[in-house]
């Protein structure tokens, strides 16, 4: 399975400009020990958000 998944090739990110797996195998262990995912955002996924240039400021919390 893991070969497998090493031959399924790499990922170039547009942004980091790094090459990820494209297909990474973890395990049910290395989840329940607290080892992270590393999961990387397209392009798209940041550049779908819009700016607001009409937003109110946020007022002050009187405390």
């Amino acid at each position: 399975m893991k070969r497998e998944a090493v031959q399924a090739g790499n990922f170039n990110h547009e942004i980091y400009n790094i090459e990820i797996p494209i297909l990474k195998i973890i395990t049910i262990d290395e989840i329940l020990s607290g080892k992270r995912i590393d999961v990387l955002l397209k392009k798209s996924v940041y550049k779908s958000a819009n700016s607001r240039s009409n937003c109110v400021e946020q007022s002050e919390l009187k405390l």
